[in-house]
C-alpha cells in the first residue's frame, strides 16, 4: 500500500478538483493501511524500505533497520547513495496528517489553493482561515517540538483570536485596554 501511495504521489494531482479529492482520498487509505500494518509488528521491525529501488522488486529487503543505520555510518559516499532510506510510523503519520489537511482543503470550497511547495506555516494559516482549527493544531503538534511548538501555537492562537474577535484584537495580536 505504501508503494501505491508513492505511485499516486509521483503521478501528481492533475485533473481538476474532483479528481484531486479522489486521489487524496486514495492516498489517505493507502497511508492508513501502511500505518495499521506497521503497528501490528514489533516496534524494532516497524519500518519500510523507501521506494528508491526499482518498482519491479517484489518484496522489500528483510535486513534489520539497525543494520541499515550502522552501515550508513561506515559506508563510503558511493555506498551511501545506494543505501535505502527507511520509512517508519512517525514519517507515515506526518505524511498522513499533511495529506488529510490537503484533502479537507479540497473538500471545502477553499479560496486559497495549497501546493506541496508551500511551507507548513502557510498550511496552518490556510487551515485557520478555512476554520479547520483541529487540523491546524494537529499539524503544529506533529511537526514542531519544544520552543518551536510554543511559538507556533502562540501564532495560531493569535490568528484564531484575530479571526474570531477582530474588534478586540489588534494587528500585533495584543488586546486593547
Amino acid at each position: 500500500m505504501y508503494r501505491y501511495f508513492v505511485r499516486l504521489s509521483r503521478e501528481g494531482e492533475a485533473g481538476g478538483g474532483r479528481q484531486l479529492t479522489h486521489v487524496l482520498q486514495e492516498k489517505l487509505h493507502a497511508l492508513s493501511t501502511a500505518i495499521n500494518s506497521l503497528q501490528l509488528v514489533e516496534p524494532s521491525c516497524a519500518w519500510l524500505d523507501s521506494i528508491c529501488e526499482a518498482d519491479d522488486q517484489i518484496s522489500p529487503s528483510k535486513k534489520p533497520r539497525n543494520l541499515l543505520m550502522e552501515n550508513s555510518a561506515f559506508g563510503t559516499d558511493s555506498e551511501l547513495s545506494t543505501l535505502q532510506f527507511c520509512v517508519d510510523i512517525e514519517i507515515l503519520e506526518k505524511e498522513y496528517t499533511l495529506t488529510e489537511a490537503l484533502y479537507m482543503l479540497s473538500t471545502v470550497n477553499s479560496k486559497s489553493k495549497f501546493s506541496e511547495s508551500y511551507s507548513i506555516e502557510a498550511l496552518t494559516d490556510i487551515l485557520v482561515n478555512e476554520n479547520l482549527y483541529d487540523l491546524a493544531f494537529t499539524i503544529v503538534l506533529k511537526f514542531w517540538k519544544e520552543s518551536g511548538m510554543k511559538r507556533e501555537l502562540e501564532r495560531v492562537f493569535a490568528a484564531i483570536a484575530q479571526q474570531c474577535c477582530p474588534n478586540r484584537v489588534g494587528n500585533s495580536g495584543e488586546k486593547f485596554d
